[in-house]
């Protein structure tokens, strides 16, 4: 029979944790891929839940590119204001913070990212009720 290895990271991703801001590190950048439908390219980028280790998936698709803007913003400490080129390889290995939400998919929670900031930042943060 085969062995099936499941590692940390395989177990953190189940765990739905509490919404609010966390501290992450952008582990890894894929390279352009094809949607499933073939029409648009998608750029994953891995966060990994610094204190916890959940990692969690960000697709950026070329038909709303700009998507990725807040996220860029966030890690290089800087507004984007005009036209540019950007290396998504930059972003490998930084850190900031991510505001995490709990959704309901298919019957069972889970967490999504709602937001960016730099690192440090979210925890300045307030909720406005």
């Amino acid at each position: 029979m085969p062995i099936i290895k499941i590692t940390k990271a395989d177990i953190e991703k189940l765990k739905t944790l509490e919404g609010g801001w966390y501290g992450a590190t952008i582990t890894k950048v894929s390279d352009p891929t094809p949607s499933a439908d073939k029409q648009s390219i998608n750029t994953i980028v891995t966060l990994t839940i610094d204190k916890h280790g959940k990692e969690m998936n960000q697709y950026f698709n070329s038909k709303l590119i700009a998507m990725i803007i807040p996220l860029y913003e966030a890690v290089m400490g800087k507004k984007v204001t005009e036209e540019m080129d950007l290396d998504t390889g930059h972003l490998l290995g930084k850190k900031l913070d991510v505001k995490l939400t709990t959704e309901i998919y298919k019957g069972n929670p889970q967490n999504t990212i709602e937001g960016y900031l730099p690192y440090g930042a979210g925890a300045n943060q307030k909720t406005p009720f």
